[in-house]
């Protein structure tokens, strides 16, 4: 679409079908303030809780009653027409679709099999929500002591990090891997967690899960349908599409209708990343971590075991209609546990794991896919080999890219590290496209979801750019569809979204590059793409039906 080259256009759209609200934690009982609306037939009750959103990429977060909670071109004035309530950035209020609504699905995704209980419903009878552990994990879920909190920006503005510049003449190998922390893939081994040691069993098993349609509500859809080895474990879309979107992969997917109710679906709010060593996240750091943050927004931050449950409960992503999207790790255990070739695969790969007489429990589920996932790795790129030694690894257009990013460009300032990504979030003011979030239509206020920091609007995590080349198009919601597009965006200083300038991270600024270094940066990115690993569609599913593998 022609509005992404021009990186400003937003394409606000509406649409009645509900997101999800994944997980709700109780601040304060007492309801402060109730307001009834009807738009698109939904009931929105706003009540004074804080969000803790770790589901699918439409979970909603609080919404503050700042001018962020709008659109940020919106005026205060125009504000209060939406509602927003106290423009003290430390009020936070919070709105979610009223599950008891007649005829409204539900829209809190399921934390567990047995424990999904009502959080709003608690709210409005001011009982505070029990705090449950998270199911998939089966282990204290704190962070190391000593891992960084997420950064917020001080009163004064974005945070600059000074960079330390390589030598003269060019970054050399020991800089590239002593002062940028950049390592081939090769060296590496992903964390594990005390619970999901690396097994052959598991992994195995993990991949059967990962196509099989069975875990998708209208079992037409997997994990695979956003994440296929033949578009680099992404999708090549700029959002994806999921249930009702026909059998095609990638861009010949569709937005389509529900095949239980034939309500119309939607695409998803954010660009579909790669899988390729998503087992190397690092946490708040460039360093691999088992608690490694997933999603744009970082909101699963409890590693791939808590991550890996979660699209089964978005209704655009794989619930679909069939069941309410709190009731989907429920259905899909059930289901499983149906499937005599997967109880034996299960009982096999967590032995020691028995639950009403079956071994098919909400964690062996997500220690499956997060083992499959860790696997997924992609070392000896060009640049690898480079790092290794291979003077001829990189040709003169890749090394002349190679000093921009380390040097005139800044690139190395947020993407360092073995994924070469710091793993922090930055307001870039990418383009907004396509539907954005569900009670903020048209955009997406990143972690700013998360946190409900004010700091946070717009923020986003870097991206890592291992095999980027592979994995257009690029940017929060896939505005920008190639390389050069999104270098352009960073030499230019970004803020395509037009925010106020001092929103802006003051690390990115404009940079007077000429079309040279642009095609010299895209060449050095291009040298990124590691070796995928040699994983095929399997033939067949224990569940009988179609592994996702795109042909008709």
């Amino acid at each position: 679409m022609d509005e992404r080259a021009a990186g400003g256009g937003v394409e606000a759209r509406t649409s009645s079908c509900e997101r999800c609200i994944t997980r709700t934690t109780i601040t304060r009982t007492t309801i402060t303030r109730t307001t009834i609306a009807r738009t698109t037939g939904i009931a929105i009750v706003a009540l004074t809780f804080s969000l803790a959103a770790v589901g699918c990429d439409d979970a909603e977060p609080p919404a503050t009653g700042s001018r962020i909670a709008s659109d940020p071109r919106t005026s205060a004035a125009d504000e209060g027409a939406l509602g927003s309530g106290s423009n003290d950035p430390g009020a936070t209020n919070a709105s979610s679709a009223d599950s008891s609504a007649p005829g409204s699905r539900s829209s809190n995704a399921s934390r567990t099999a047995s424990d999904a209980v009502s959080d709003t419903a608690d709210a409005a009878a001011g009982q505070a929500a029990p705090a449950t552990p998270d199911p998939a994990l089966g282990y204290d879920p704190t962070p190391d002591a000593d891992a960084p909190r997420a950064p917020t920006a001080p009163a004064d503005g974005p945070r600059a990090t000074p960079w330390p510049l390589p030598p003269a003449g060019g970054p050399d190998r020991a800089w590239m891997i002593e002062v940028a922390g950049i390592q081939p893939i090769g060296r590496l081994t992903p964390p594990h967690p005390p619970n999901n040691p690396p097994s052959a069993s598991r992994v195995e098993l993990g991949q059967l899960l990962f196509f099989d349609p069975v875990l998708a509500g209208e079992r037409d859809v997997s994990c695979a349908t956003c994440h296929h080895p033949d578009l680099a474990w992404a999708d090549g879309r700029e959002r994806s599409v999921g249930v009702g979107g026909g059998v095609a992969l990638g861009v010949d997917r569709h937005v389509g209708r529900s095949g239980i109710d034939d309500i119309a679906m939607e695409e998803t709010a954010r660009n579909a990343p790669t899988l390729l060593n998503v087992g190397l996240a690092g946490r708040f750091g460039p360093e691999p971590h088992v608690f490694g943050l997933q999603f744009w927004d970082g909101r699963a931050d409890k590693g791939l075991e808590a991550q890996a449950l979660l699209p089964l409960g978005a209704i655009d992503e794989m619930a679909g209609h069939a069941f309410s999207e709190r009731m989907a790790v429920t259905e899909i255990l059930a289901r499983l546990r149906a499937i005599p070739d997967y109880e034996r695969r299960f009982a096999a790969a967590f032995p020691e794991t028995q639950v009403s007489g079956s071994a098919i429990t909400a964690s062996t589920l997500a220690r499956a896919l997060a083992a499959f996932q860790r696997s997924l790795l992609a070392p000896d790129a060009p640049f690898d080999r480079w790092l290794e030694g291979e003077e001829d690894a990189l040709d003169v257009a890749a090394l002349r890219g190679l000093a921009l990013f380390t040097g005139e460009a800044g690139c190395v300032t947020c993407h360092h590290g073995p994924q070469l990504s710091d793993y922090q979030f930055h307001v870039l003011g990418a383009a907004q496209i396509g539907p954005g979030r569900r009670l903020t239509r048209g955009f997406d206020r990143g972690r700013y979801d998360v946190t409900g920091d004010p700091a946070d609007a717009y923020a986003f995590r870097t991206p890592p750019l291992r095999n980027v080349a592979q994995t257009a198009p690029y940017g929060h919601a896939g505005a920008y569809p190639d390389l050069e597009s999104v270098i352009r965006f960073h030499l230019r200083g970004g803020n395509d979204l037009k925010l106020e300038p001092s929103r802006i991270d003051a690390l990115l600024v404009p940079r007077d590059l000429d079309d040279a270094a642009v095609a010299e940066l895209a060449a050095f990115l291009a040298t990124l793409d590691g070796v995928q690993p040699d994983i095929e569609v399997p033939a067949s599913v224990p569940s009988g039906l179609l592994p996702v593998s795109g042909d008709g």
